[in-house]
């Protein structure tokens, strides 16, 4: 999955990181997902959609009120 995300996060970002310890399919050392740091980023998406909610009952209340 790590493989997937580096496109879209891009290099120097702390989202995908190789971990030397990590071991899957009994191969030690590869990329993995670092989920802490992507909690932040889903807050402040959460946020931005209850914003945008809002906006849109106040203009579905306007609109039928």
């Amino acid at each position: 999955m790590s493989d997937e995300v580096w496109p879209l996060v891009g290099e120097g970002t702390s989202l995908v990181m190789y971990d030397p310890n990590a071991e899957s399919a009994g191969i030690k050392g590869h990329d993995t997902i670092h989920y802490p740091s992507y909690i932040p980023i889903l807050v402040k998406a959460i946020q931005e959609l209850e914003q945008r909610v809002k906006e849109l009952e106040n203009i579905v209340e306007n609109k039928f009120s």
